[in-house]
């Protein structure tokens, strides 16, 4: 198994990671929609009845009536809290349901960590677009370490990147199978994140970054 210990976090520090850090956590949150089922538990505090929840994404989301939403639509947002996003937050320990089938906040890290609850206002650091595939772009400790690299060293040649994101992992891995796995997983996504650059002939990979990775990821205090 391959130690993490030294992937840098938030602002580029190596302090020791919390529950806030997890990869697993980022690809949650990379989902809107579980963002604003999150921004909704967090205004509200209080549990909130699950059937009463639907409502308010659906006016959040449609813009309509929190009185008298369609019922079809009512109906594939309750499947989807349901089944697919409901499931995925408790999984991350960030809600829970109680008895009585409410959805409250729980005592993760996330929600005393005032940068991170940032996230869930969707226009306070980019756009909802940006936000979902910068969080998915460092739902990796790969990708963090590579983001790390290139925003201290501005580009880099593919097989120096994967020396150095080795290096940050403190990895065991060939250095061949880790330059190929930059190559095929996860250069693609931060490609599509628009967060880097391949230039000369994808023989070298630029750091471009956005927004959120500057004034959220890499920020100075921003775990504070």
């Amino acid at each position: 198994m391959e130690s993490h210990a030294n992937t840098p976090t938030r602002h580029g520090t190596a302090r020791e990671r919390d529950a806030t850090d997890d990869p697993s956590l980022y690809a949650s949150l990379a989902d809107e929609r579980r963002r604003t089922i999150l921004s909704i538990v967090d205004e509200r505090q209080a549990p909130i009845p699950q059937a009463h929840l639907v409502r308010l994404i659906v006016a959040r989301e449609t813009q309509e009536s929190i009185d008298d939403p369609p019922d079809a639509v009512v109906q594939q947002f309750e499947s989807d809290l349901h089944h697919v996003h409901l499931p995925t937050l408790e999984a991350e320990g960030v809600v829970e349901r109680t008895t009585d089938d409410a959805v409250g906040r729980t005592d993760h890290p996330l929600w005393s960590d005032s940068a991170f609850r940032t996230l869930l206002d969707s226009q306070a650091l980019a756009d909802p677009e940006t936000t979902s595939l910068t969080l998915d772009a460092l739902a990796s400790y790969e990708r963090r370490a590579m983001l790390a690299a290139l925003h201290t060293h501005g580009s880099s040649s593919p097989d120096v990147l994967a020396s150095t994101v080795a290096d940050l992992l403190d990895s065991p891995r060939n250095p061949d199978a880790l330059e190929a796995s930059i190559h095929h997983c996860h250069l693609p996504k931060l490609v599509a994140a628009d967060v880097v650059t391949t230039v000369d002939g994808s023989t070298r990979i630029r750091y471009t970054g956005n927004a959120l990775l500057e004034d959220w990821w890499f920020a100075e205090g921003a775990d504070t």
